[in-house]
């Protein structure tokens, strides 16, 4: 999917393990790198892997797919 141009977001959520943990690696791996590139003035960079803690940090990740969902989103008629 990654290959094929689909975006992929994953979260892990009040997860104990290191930065470095395998199973952190992998759904980091599962998102493409967050976008750095030409951001514009006010605008947050999208992001793709969120590692969270507590239910406010989680209803906060989802507020920022949210928020880049709408920002990506358009409707023809």
């Amino acid at each position: 999917m990654k290959t094929a141009g689909i975006r992929i977001i994953t979260a892990s959520f009040d997860f104990a393990g290191s930065d470095n943990d395998p199973t952190k690696t992998r759904l980091k791996n599962c998102a493409p790198e967050n976008l750095d590139k030409k951001v514009a003035a006010g605008q947050p960079k999208e992001r793709y892997y969120f590692d969270v803690d507590t239910n406010d940090e989680l209803a906060s990740a989802f507020g920022i797919i949210r928020d880049s969902l709408a920002h990506n989103m358009f409707i023809s008629q």
